[in-house]
This record gives structure tokens, C-alpha cells and sequence, in this order.
């Protein structure tokens, strides 16, 4: 079962330094195999519940999208006491993933117009 999905991070500035507060986590169902509805809402509970238990953690909050019905995504919004966090270095290109021929995601996705 691979966690499908995308988030940021969340900081404030105080006394001089960039303290993390939290994070937001966009988790999609697993779609090979197909989860049904009720199993993801089960696993989204599970983690919820597994990242209250952590000592720094304040508050979880999970928003539940669906569409016709049927879940779509699941958003999981973090709140932790603060604690300093430097840039890391990172020397990946800011903007997203890029497809195999070096263009951004995003656009097409290789579909032809039908105009």
C-alpha cells in the first residue's frame, strides 16, 4: 500500500529563528488495488490517531473530499509545538516534478487538442 499524496510544511518566525509548526498532508485512496471507501476512511482514523500519540503533537485535523460519493482525497492538517528548523539544501529544481522529457508537470499531460 503506497502513500499516495502531497503537503507542506507550516512555520513562524519568532525571536530570530524559523521554527516548524506543523504540517498538511493530501493522501489519495490507493487505486491498484482499488480501496474502497470505508478502508480509507479506516486508514486515514489509524493515522490520525498513530500522530495524536506522539508527544509534540497538539492537534489533528482531517478534512474528507469526496466526490459523487465516492472519497477522493483525504487532508490531514498537523499542529506541534514549535521547534527550530534550518533550510535544508536541497539542489532539486523548485517547482515540481518534471516528466521524462524535462518539461513541467501540469498542462496536457500528453493528451492531443481536440480544436
Amino acid at each position: 500500500m503506497a502513500l499516495q499524496g502531497y503537503g507542506s510544511e507550516r512555520y513562524i518566525y519568532k525571536d530570530g529563528t524559523r521554527q516548524r509548526v506543523g504540517f498538511v498532508r493530501t493522501i489519495r485512496p490507493d487505486v491498484s488495488p482499488p480501496e474502497t471507501n470505508s478502508a480509507f476512511e479506516q486508514r486515514m482514523d489509524l493515522m490520525c490517531r498513530q500522530l495524536m500519540a506522539m508527544p509534540s503533537v497538539i492537534d489533528v485535523q482531517q478534512t474528507i473530499q469526496r466526490r459523487d460519493g465516492a472519497i477522493v482525497e483525504c487532508i490531514i492538517d498537523t499542529t506541534y509545538a514549535p521547534r527550530f528548523e534550518a533550510i535544508a539544501e536541497d539542489a532539486r529544481p523548485a517547482g515540481g516534478s518534471a516528466d521524462a522529457r524535462g518539461a513541467r508537470g501540469g498542462g496536457s499531460r500528453g493528451r492531443r487538442s481536440t480544436d
